[in-house]
């Protein structure tokens, strides 16, 4: 149904960008024949981090996906969350790994956790808007022809901190 749904999309002038979960490449052929502009298939957070948030899938599944999205020839959309738990020294390997894919990241969107009541993450601390800000730069110096985008949380930024990742290296709202 997705599949017929893109073209007419497309038609009217919408940028159509998935997110639907892991891919193999024959899902992701299919997706780009179609039409299909970007897929956002995040890889969440650092490896070294990762087993402590997400349960349901591998970090190694999920490089998988990425390399089939990449093998396919569709534009990537691949980011994260900062404030799961995690430390600075997990950002930066997170950030890392971005860069040194197959093919850098399209589109890198950097959520920021809001933790919130009745979540398994509701007693993560927010993540400091300096570092975030930081995280951002370091996004924008190791992948320069990415396209570092504001992701979720950001309604919680203050104007402030938001025109500072503008100014580091944000290029859009995601």
């Amino acid at each position: 149904a997705f599949v017929k749904t893109i073209p007419e999309l497309n038609v009217i002038g919408l940028r159509v960008c998935f997110s639907m979960g892991m891919l193999t490449l024959e899902q992701a052929i299919l997706l780009r024949d179609a039409g299909l502009y970007e897929y956002n298939n995040n890889l969440d957070t650092a490896a070294s981090f990762y087993i402590n948030v997400i349960k349901t899938r591998t970090y190694e599944e999920r490089l998988e996906s990425i390399e089939n999205i990449i093998n396919a020839n569709l534009r990537l959309s691949c980011g994260g969350i900062l404030g799961l738990g995690e430390s600075v020294a997990q950002r930066i390997e997170f950030i890392h790994t971005l860069s040194k894919l197959k093919k850098q990241p399209d589109t890198v969107p950097l959520n920021a956790l809001y933790p919130s009541e009745g979540t398994p993450l509701a007693d993560c601390k927010t993540v400091d808007p300096f570092e975030y800000i930081r995280t951002v730069a370091l996004a924008r110096i190791a992948m320069p022809r990415s396209e570092i985008a504001l992701a979720a949380g950001r309604n919680f930024m203050s104007s402030e901190m938001q025109a500072l990742c503008f100014y580091v290296g944000t290029g859009t709202f995601y």
